[in-house]
Parts: C-alpha cells; sequence; structure tokens
C-alpha cells in the first residue's frame, strides 16, 4: 500500500471564500457527508427536517467555503458572541482530511476572533466523534460542558 505525504498546508494556500444563499443545497451535501451519520445514528437523518434545522440556527453570512489552491475542500460556519468565536460547524471534504487544512483553518480562526472582541474560541462536537473531538484536543481545547450527545469545547486565547 502506498502512502501519500503531503506539504503542511499554509494559510497563504487555505481562503475562506463566504458562501451563497444560493449555493445552500451543495453546502448542505457536504454538512451531510460530515455530520450525518452521527445525527443518523441518534435522530435518525431527514434531508428536510435536517435543511431546516441548518438555515433556522446557523445565518448564512457565517458559512464560508474553505479553498486550498483554488479548490472547494470544505466549510466553515461561525460567529462571534459574548466574547466568544463560536464555530458552528467545520467539515473537510475526505478526499482532504489529515493534509493540516483543519488545522489552518482554526489557526486562522484564532488569529481572527480577537480582530472580533472574542479571548476564546467554542464549539459543540458529537461524542461519538472521536476524530473531531481528538483534533481539537490536540488544538488546546478542553471540556466545558458533556451533554448526552455532544461535549462542548473551548479554548481561552492570548493565555
Amino acid at each position: 500500500m502506498k502512502t501519500e505525504t503531503f506539504e503542511p498546508v499554509s494559510l497563504d494556500a487555505v481562503t475562506f471564500e463566504p458562501a451563497s444563499p444560493s449555493e445552500f443545497e451543495a453546502q448542505f451535501r457536504l454538512i451531510k457527508q460530515g455530520v450525518g451519520e452521527f445525527v443518523d445514528a441518534i435522530w435518525g437523518w431527514d434531508d428536510d427536517a435536517q435543511r431546516q434545522r441548518i438555515q433556522e440556527r446557523n445565518p448564512q453570512s457565517g458559512f464560508h467555503w474553505l479553498a486550498y489552491h483554488g479548490q472547494r475542500v470544505g466549510l466553515v460556519c461561525y460567529h462571534p458572541y459574548d466574547k466568544n468565536l463560536h464555530v458552528h460547524l467545520l467539515v473537510i471534504k475526505k478526499r482532504y482530511q489529515a493534509m493540516g487544512i483543519g488545522r489552518e483553518v482554526m489557526n486562522r480562526l484564532e488569529s481572527h476572533a480577537p480582530q472580533v472582541g472574542c479571548d476564546a474560541i467554542t464549539l459543540s462536537s458529537f461524542n461519538d466523534n472521536h476524530a473531531a473531538v481528538g483534533f481539537y484536543r490536540a488544538l488546546g481545547f478542553y471540556t466545558v460542558k458533556t451533554e448526552p450527545h455532544f461535549i462542548n469545547l473551548r479554548k481561552n486565547l492570548g493565555q
């Protein structure tokens, strides 16, 4: 089996592009790829119900496509609130995972947070999404609260 190696991703190579409301279906497909199995295991996945939930709980203004050398490789949604930059979701397409793109996205958000008056980054992950929880812990996030299906994480900045 051939193992591929990748050059580290640089901040310059990852760009954030505001997502248009007209692109919601493409966003939805990527979100389903990223978290569908976890939603399905807990509540069952219903496309119409999930579309409505995503649109109601995540203002479109926070959605950004992630591009790497001009290719759309993922999606992030975040908003500042109460001195926290909250990451609603981060999904990297499977073929682009483990390349450092997610780490660079989070580094970029850490740099952005103080510019919008935030001194911490917060997020939630499904308890059973062990890869995501491990990823965030490796970046210095700690558990704030554990719920039946979710773990709430936080990283204080500038300390």
